[in-house]
């Protein structure tokens, strides 16, 4: 996200893969992967919980690659838990950081990555919680996409940006 370098991208997919194979088993994620078979607390402490973390990231990733799998990780395991995290919302504040951004979708923007460092600004100020870029040659203009369709392309970034701010 910061320089469009493609090499962290596929290093970010070979370590989730890596991740989710250590420690969540399909139903629980785990702290580590040395026998002791510890559950990884959703609720917040003294830092964000690491398993919202992982979360989120793989929303990004799912976002990103338009893989769905890695969206049903983190809806199975929002699911598991939700009975304990709809009870004390302040308890669980980046979990449910995890919950909107699954509920309301990311939205990816991909141009060339001129345009995207060109408008890196506006990208950066657009009034939607939930946005990536991603770098894409083919493309001339801007598209922005969610999980399920493409919604907007146009060559003008501010029209762009006007129709993510509506979702």
């Amino acid at each position: 996200q910061m320089n469009y370098d493609e090499q962290y991208f596929f290093l970010i997919k070979d370590l989730s893969k890596k991740a989710i194979n250590r420690f969540y088993d399909g139903k629980y994620w785990y702290l580590s992967d040395d026998g002791l078979k510890v559950h990884a607390d959703m609720q917040d402490k003294y830092y964000s919980a690491p398993v919202n973390k992982m979360l989120l990231s793989l929303l990004k990733l799912a976002s990103l690659s338009g893989e769905r799998e890695y969206l049903e990780f983190v809806q199975k395991s929002i699911k598991s838990k939700s009975a304990v995290l709809y009870k004390n919302h302040s308890w669980y504040a980046s979990a449910m950081k995890v919950v909107l951004a699954e509920t309301l979708g990311y939205v990816t923007l991909k141009a060339a990555t001129a345009n995207l460092k060109k408008h890196k600004k506006d990208i950066d100020h657009i009034k939607y919680s939930f946005v990536l870029s991603k770098p894409d040659e083919k493309i001339d203009g801007y598209l922005a996409c969610d999980m399920s369709q493409c919604f907007v392309t146009n060559k003008d970034i501010k029209k762009v940006i006007t129709e993510i701010e509506k979702r």
